[in-house]
């Protein structure tokens, strides 16, 4: 049996800071916390 782990990146990527901001999700506060998140998540890529 294999299991997937879910939990959110540790380190994220722009894309993903990007993704969690706009769905509202709760691991942005997370990595905000930790001082994980870029300084401007909204630059273009």
């Amino acid at each position: 049996m294999q299991l997937t782990d879910f939990s959110p990146p540790s380190s994220p990527s722009l894309e993903q800071q990007r993704d969690a901001l706009q769905k509202g999700l709760g691991r942005t506060w997370l990595w905000a916390s930790s001082g994980c998140l870029a300084d401007e998540p909204n630059a273009s890529t």
